[in-house]
């Protein structure tokens, strides 16, 4: 617009803050992509020197094991020290290569019909979780999805219910309907994993699945990398599900996992979805499409969100197998 009265200069004023405002854009665009870029050749680059060195500590921690071992009483501990911390930093970078992979859009499902009740089981054996964790999953309950992806997601909420909750956890399995109520016929996993501890600061429940988000500055190191439920998260979302977060009522919190049971399903409707689209005219909001970005919501859920309780066994500690339900033994403490 050319003119010298104000409503010209107003327009040129506009223009020039406009294209200040997009340069920046760009330019922070650049550099979160070289940010990630640095990250993925990290981890890539850490990966080699860190198989060697874990390759020694492995020998190192053989030799803990004897009774008599070679060791030095007075090295002993920083012997001990050296394998936690080449674990710890093993964790760390493969949780990295995890989170570039989702970064760039290269994470893929390998799909597999899965009994619910058996996976999440083999999870917490594998783990040596049995005696902390109550299950109450009926078996029979089957779903296509990705097992690896599941186990992950399945040790990532129920670690963290054991490391920051209280005894004992209880994951409660389900099938609900389309319209969210529970239909053993239905399409919608729920797996509901409970602690009994304090439950989750009114003010940390939105951030719980941001990356290396830690709920005290004043404790900047623990032992988690800060990646767990961040990538639970990513895991879910790559099923086309969701995880949620609250506190329950009567204390404590829980995590809620939702996910379509049949997975193949769900993408083959998608793509005849995307192809029935295909030169449809206006904006994905006119169209009443939705960005994944959008759907991603209630991440952290409410503090004082109702959250579905898991429901007790009430076999006395006994680790049973009755009319198909999984049930484990309640214990007071962590594994």
């Amino acid at each position: 617009m050319s003119g010298t009265d104000e409503l010209a200069d107003l327009s040129r004023t506009f223009n020039k803050a406009a294209e200040a405002l997009e340069k920046r854009v760009a330019d922070m665009a650049s550099r979160d992509e070289a940010s990630r870029r640095f990250v993925a050749d990290m981890s890539h680059e850490l990966r080699t020197p860190l198989t060697a060195i874990t390759a020694v500590t492995e020998v190192l921690e053989e030799e803990l094991e004897f009774e008599n071992g070679g060791f030095d009483p007075m090295i002993e501990p920083a012997v001990r020290l050296v394998v936690s911390e080449t674990r710890r930093l093993n964790d760390l970078v493969e949780n990295l290569m995890e989170v570039t992979r989702f970064d760039a859009g290269t994470a893929r499902l390998v799909l597999d019909d899965v009994d619910i009740a058996d996976q999440i089981t083999a999870c917490i054996d594998a783990r040596a979780w049995l005696d902390a964790v109550d299950l109450d999953a009926e078996r029979g309950i089957h779903a296509r999805i990705d097992p690896r992806r599941l186990d992950v997601i399945l040790a990532n909420l129920i670690g963290n219910a054991l490391k920051h909750g209280g005894s004992p956890v209880r994951v409660a399995v389900r099938v609900d309907g389309t319209d969210g109520t529970e239909d053993g016929d239905g399409d919608a996993l729920v797996i509901e994993v409970r602690d009994h501890g304090p439950g989750i600061p009114e003010e940390v429940l939105p951030h719980v699945f941001d990356r290396f988000y830690k709920a005290s500055a004043s404790r900047p190191r623990s032992e988690g990398s800060g990646l767990g439920l961040s990538i639970a998260l990513e895991n879910a979302h790559i099923h086309g599900g969701e995880i949620t977060a609250a506190n329950c009522p009567e204390g404590g919190a829980v995590f809620t996992l939702r996910l379509p049971r049949d997975v193949s399903a769900r993408d083959a409707s998608e793509k005849t979805g995307d192809a029935g689209n295909e030169g449809a005219e206006g904006t994905p909001d006119e169209r009443g499409d939705c960005c994944t970005a959008c759907a991603r919501t209630a991440r952290g859920g409410g503090a004082g969100g109702a959250a579905r309780r898991v429901r007790d066994t009430g076999h006395g500690g006994t680790d049973r197998l009755r009319s198909g339900t999984v049930t484990r033994p309640l214990l007071t403490g962590h594994a």
